[in-house]
């Protein structure tokens, strides 16, 4: 199979980028980075404070702000940026961060896509109300500040790598 066959096939397969991928590879692609649902099962709007997950230090500072879009997730997002030591929210500068029904087609970065990073932080959007996982979708997209994809899978909240797998599971 060819390379760019090989491409075609993840990009199908719902993979946003091609494994292995340096971080700002697929934006300068033209591409944000996306995270597939692992699972079409539609997640509750949950009430409960954050969960306790491990944290990492960011390789930089960074910004964020929810917008409107996002109201009643924003403790979900909240908790997922928080797994990101260095991340803080404003008020209206940094990272939009918002939210919509449904999955992010306009991410370039093949289907089923629940959440995208464009730019390395220039923006993000999160479908919420699909994610298995809500804050793991978060700390994912965040994480895009910084991290490409680490490998196919599930993502889970072992370790960088884990939180930068393709499926929020």
């Amino acid at each position: 199979m060819s390379s760019l066959n090989k491409r075609l096939f993840l990009l199908a397969a719902g993979a946003a980028v091609v494994l292995g991928v340096q971080p700002g590879a697929a934006d300068a692609a033209g591409l944000g980075d996306g995270t597939t649902a692992g699972s079409p099962v539609a997640a509750a709007r949950p009430s409960a404070g954050p969960a306790a997950h491990p944290r990492f230090q960011a390789p930089n500072s960074r910004q964020y702000y929810i917008t409107a879009s996002c109201r009643g997730w924003e403790s979900q997002i909240r908790d997922g940026a928080s797994t990101w030591i260095g991340l803080t929210e404003t008020t209206g500068s940094g990272t939009p961060v918002s939210c919509q029904n449904g999955y992010v087609d306009s991410c370039n970065a093949g289907s089923r896509i629940i959440g995208c990073n464009w730019g390395s932080g220039q923006r993000i959007t999160l479908a919420m109300n699909l994610a298995p996982n809500p804050p793991l979708l978060a700390a994912h997209e965040f994480g895009h500040d910084w991290y490409g994809h680490s490998s196919s899978g599930c993502q889970d909240w072992n370790s960088v790598a884990g939180i930068m797998k393709t499926l929020n599971c």
